[in-house]
């Protein structure tokens, strides 16, 4: 779903869903890290420049895989999803 705003003349088309991208990192010490973000590129950047508590001292890190939402529910609840037993299991079979 889209709106239109009109600022001085000129019309903008922005999203009223913000998307959400639910994102795993794989860690120096081969452990994995899972988020979740709105702005995923510029995530990840803040976790390469040691930014982010939880893999400061774990890098150097890479993005091992990432999915996008359209609602913030259903990317929150995958991502508790994936930081759980199930999801490790399923991270394991059809992510690795």
């Amino acid at each position: 779903m889209q709106s239109i705003a009109l600022c001085d003349g000129l019309l903008f088309y922005y999203n009223l869903f913000m998307k959400k991208y639910v994102y795993i990192l794989e860690l120096s010490d081969k452990t994995f890290y899972v988020g979740s973000t709105p702005r995923l590129e510029d995530r990840i950047i803040d976790h390469k420049e040691g930014k982010c508590l939880s893999t400061k001292d774990k890098r150097p890190l890479k993005l091992f895989w990432y999915c996008c939402f359209n609602n913030e529910k259903y990317a929150l609840n995958f991502e508790k999803y994936l930081k759980g037993g199930s999801g490790t299991a399923f991270r394991h079979k059809h992510l690795e």
